[in-house]
């Protein structure tokens, strides 16, 4: 029973809010309190380091704060995830005087002070009065003493459940502009290590809390990378910065999600290695004979097991519910949605501000089968020239659009299905995989050669079939290359194609236009650049490559079994022989035997007459 009420209590569908943890203590003080992976090593720390749900907790150490601008940056961080409804204070009794002094100005405020505690640890005291902290008080009316720590830990923990703030914190920050550099090695730090999750196997359970770790600590560590040589008064903006640029934390949104979804993965590979203790209402993974808390099930605080566990085995139902409620915690959907908004609105005044016709940065990908147009489109674009006999493209090539902010992507021939070797038509995938998932894009464009209706439509399909996953980023652009013009037959062809996402490029009567097309057509459609989620789709590699172990170890099985068969249709040959063998022998023991018997025979009846002989000759000589 004790299993299933925490999960009901946890899977309630709620409004997710943030606890900012601050700590003036001493190192075994933080331990006390159970901070397994804080990083309390004066870096301000932007993600959240435990969840207890509904609750995102934030901690960091007090001293990464020097001005009482820096701490109102970070209350921006802290509610850029979710809502901020507590600031909860830890002070060690002999830094109070430290805290009055430097601390106390730098975080007080009167809409702080409403959402605020202090938590004073005074080993030397049983209770204290007021008057013992009156300075302290002046500024803060939610005060607290204990000498154990872990008995202000369990009434921290109680009032994040039980309670509600009103909080007049509000979210007040536009979002920044970053080098594109810093992006760049920031993606290409994350790009890293995706590649490497996906690419991990693992073999044990003791991976899981790892991924935890992960999510806790590698997520500051890639936004405090490159900031550490700032000087200290400048370094915080730094990483604030970086946290309100939208490009930067839609990167380490695909890097959290990427790990919530390998922890998904080790849950299914290893859930019969998942114990429940009905005492304690803890969660452990057995690994050899030895049970480990789940800190990513239960939580960094709660983390002590009782001395007498009693394990049975966890429920995958109730632990799926559980990881749902921790990965609606973790991922930074509330962040995007706000900073995507916000970009919006900038790009909005930006356009009001400079009369361009499309602000936009977009990138667009050219995908076609061979023969119909696709590079020499693509050099009309990007040169202003469109010769014919063009070399076929083999590698992606990308080029600024002429007098346009368009990025354009020429690619090799979208031929996934023509190649009679399966190794060819795999790299083309892979090929194809990285350049649909490595950069954001606005829109694909699927080049057809106009022709007969029905094998336009036939190109079109050949290429849908394996991208209908993106269908609402998929325009088409139909290549005239004949002497009609076909310009006043595009309404009939959205008709007959199904879609008003159709273009018609020709260079004898329209030659010019393609460029402002796709930027009218780009503005129409609304489009944003956006990284293609390939996951379960044809271009998802680690798919693809997961069904082919799938099929090599089935067509293994089949060969063993087939092994198999093939070993008993022999033996059952060879006992077929043994039995011709034993049957030959029988017929050959049967001839001997009637052989032997007649012998036998004869040898009795030459006896017979023998003895009748002498019988006979004994009988005449009596007579005389």
């Amino acid at each position: 029973m004790g299993q299933s009420q925490d999960i009901v209590q946890g899977s309630e569908k709620s409004q997710q809010f943030s606890v900012l943890v601050l700590c003036l203590l001493k190192q075994n003080q933080q331990d006390t309190l159970g901070f397994n992976y804080s990083l309390l090593n004066k870096k301000l720390n932007i993600f959240p380091s435990f969840i207890i749900n509904p609750f995102r907790i934030f901690v960091n150490d007090l001293d990464v704060f020097q001005t009482s601008q820096e701490f109102s940056e970070f209350v921006q961080c802290v509610n850029l995830e979710s809502y901020l409804k507590r600031i909860v204070i830890f002070i060690d009794v002999s830094f109070l005087e430290q805290f009055n002094r430097k601390y106390c100005k730098i975080i007080q405020s009167e809409i702080y002070n409403q959402i605020s505690e202090i938590f004073i640890f005074d080993v030397k005291i049983n209770a204290a009065s007021q008057q013992d902290y009156s300075y302290i008080y002046k500024y803060y009316k939610n005060i607290s003493i204990f000498t154990n720590k872990q008995q202000c830990f369990q009434k921290i923990l109680e009032n994040c459940q039980g309670q509600l703030f009103n909080s007049k914190v509000q979210l007040n920050h536009k979002s920044t502009k970053v080098d594109e550099g810093i992006i760049q090695n920031i993606t290409n730090i994350i790009e890293g290590k995706i590649k490497r999750l996906n690419n991990h196997q693992s073999e044990s359970e003791n991976q899981f809390d790892n991924f935890f770790k992960e999510i806790t600590d590698q997520r500051n560590t890639i936004i405090q990378s490159q900031a550490t040589s700032a000087l200290q008064n400048g370094r915080n903006q730094l990483i604030s910065d970086r946290k309100f640029n939208y490009k930067i934390m839609e990167q380490i949104s695909r890097y959290t999600n990427c790990i919530l979804e390998q922890i998904i993965v080790q849950m299914t590979k290893f859930q019969k290695d998942f114990y429940f203790c009905q005492t304690c209402k803890l969660y452990f993974h057995k690994s050899d004979f030895k049970y480990n808390a789940c800190i990513f099930f239960n939580g960094c605080f709660k983390n002590q097991s009782c001395q007498n566990c009693n394990y049975i085995q966890a429920s995958f139902d109730n632990l799926k519910i559980l990881y749902e409620s921790q990965k609606t915690c973790f991922q930074i959907e509330h962040c995007l949605q706000y900073l995507n908004q916000n970009q919006m609105v900038q790009s909005v005044n930006d356009y009001s501000q400079s009369n361009l016709v499309n602000n936009y940065n977009h990138h667009i990908i050219l995908i076609g089968k061979t023969g119909v147009g696709k590079t020499r489109i693509f050099n009309f674009l990007c040169d202003g020239k469109a010769a014919l006999n063009i070399q076929t493209t083999q590698e992606p090539m990308v080029k600024k659009c002429l007098n346009s902010n368009l990025t354009i992507m020429d690619t090799p021939p979208f031929e996934l299905e023509k190649n009679d070797l399966i190794e060819d038509g795999e790299k083309i995938k892979q090929k194809f995989s990285n350049i649909l998932k490595q950069q954001q894009v606005s829109q694909i464009f699927i080049i057809v050669k106009y022709e007969r209706l029905p094998a336009m439509k036939q190109n079109m399909v050949a290429c849908l079939k394996f991208l209908g996953s993106f269908r609402d980023k998929i325009s088409i652009i139909i290549n005239n290359n004949t002497d009609h013009p076909i310009i006043e037959c595009q309404n009939d062809l959205k008709k007959k194609f199904e879609t008003n996402r159709i273009l018609i490029f020709c260079m004898k009567f329209a030659q010019g236009n393609l460029k402002d097309d796709i930027e009218e057509h780009l503005q129409n459609l609304k489009a944003k650049l956006e990284y293609l989620k390939i996951d379960n789709t044809d271009f998802d590699i680690n798919k693809c490559k997961n069904e082919q172990d799938a099929m090599i170890k089935k067509l293994e099985k089949i060969n063993n079994q087939k092994k198999e068969f093939d070993d008993i249709q022999q033996l059952i040959k060879e006992n077929q022989h043994i039995s011709d063998q034993i049957q030959h022998l029988n017929q050959q023991q049967q001839a001997l035997v009637e052989k032997f018997n007649k012998n036998s025979k004869k040898v009795q009846d030459y006896f017979i007459n023998m003895g009748q002989q002498q019988f006979n000759n004994s009988s005449i000589s009596k007579s005389y």
